[in-house]
């Protein structure tokens, strides 16, 4: 899988998060967890949508979201696109 199709999907994320308050409210809602617990939500998320079948590309992004690097970006980059 190329990472541009992986970015594309947490472009996509940070879309529908933007889009919908409740999926932005979820994902605000792991801000207050710590870095490792969050880490294992997003795993564990990943885990279940690779058992669901999901489509790899987001299920990689997914797991990106782990790394606190990634999830603060995804945060950033949310509060200017909203």
């Amino acid at each position: 899988m190329s990472s541009d199709a992986i970015h594309a999907e947490l472009a996509k994320f940070v879309e529908a998060l933007a889009e919908d308050e409740d999926l932005r409210a979820w994902f605000e809602s792991l801000a207050e967890l710590g870095p490792h617990q969050r880490g294992e939500a997003f795993r564990k998320i990943a885990l279940q949508m690779r058992a669901a079948g999901e489509h790899p590309e987001l299920i990689q992004a997914t797991e990106l979201l782990a790394e606190e690097t990634i999830y603060q970006g995804v945060r950033r980059t949310l509060a200017e696109a909203v």
